[in-house]
């Protein structure tokens, strides 16, 4: 609400005009409105301080980036990984790190005057396999039973070309696993290790490896075709 009556008093467009903000200069918003900005941001951390899942702190926070084209911040990411190092199971963090991530991707589309689907299919590799290995090697390695870091991995992946293909014309587009070997190979061999788990008769186990064979377990259905 801040926010919203600061613009209104400075003539920028806010919620009531959603199309016209794409007629403003970015550059004019932030030199306009930056201790705004930075006052909104304080006052939603404070909320999240106190309850990280709160729903209309982050609609609002949503609409906030939203509306005044911020995607490109650099304090989005620290932001997540500081909420994700508190609670790594929150998936309110998890939604808006993808709410980003594929934003950044929309606007690249606009500014290019491509698609959505034409700029994902040429030039989302980089991003698709950057936030897979982020799960697989950062959060994953902390705690294997993650079950929102799972879902978040699956939410990019696809297991046939078919599925990748047919996923261009949702908002949930999604990589074929084949063009990803460093991911696979990741995958591969924690299959290996479940394989060897599951044929061993030893019964000294190493405990990281027990945690990440049994998750694997539970998720492999989702990384087979």
């Amino acid at each position: 609400m801040f926010v919203r009556q600061q613009a209104k008093k400075l003539g920028l467009p806010s919620i009531e005009d959603p199309h016209a903000i794409s007629n403003v200069p970015l550059i004019e918003i932030k030199e306009k409105l930056p201790e705004v900005f930075s006052k909104e941001e304080l006052f939603l951390e404070q909320i999240f301080d106190s309850d990280a899942k709160n729903y209309h702190a982050w609609s609002h926070k949503i609409w906030l980036v939203e509306r005044y084209c911020l995607w490109n911040e650099d304090a989005h990411m620290d932001f997540v990984d500081k909420m994700l190092d508190q609670d790594p199971r929150n998936n309110s963090v998890w939604s808006y790190r993808y709410f980003i991530k594929m934003g950044r991707v929309r606007s690249s589309a606009l500014k290019a005057g491509r698609s959505m689907a034409e700029q994902w299919k040429e030039n989302a590799l980089g991003l698709v396999e950057g936030e897979c290995m982020y799960v697989l090697l950062v959060r994953l390695r902390d705690n294997y039973d993650n079950e929102a870091a799972w879902a978040y991995l699956r939410g990019f992946l696809a297991t046939s070309e078919k599925e990748a293909e047919e996923s261009l014309t949702t908002n949930a587009k999604r990589w074929n696993m084949a063009e990803l070997g460093g991911v696979t190979a990741i995958l591969d061999t924690w299959e290996q290790d479940l394989i060897d788990f599951q044929t061993s008769t030893a019964t000294n186990v190493d405990p990281e490896m027990l945690m990440r064979v049994e998750c694997l377990s539970k998720n492999r259905f989702y990384f087979h075709t």
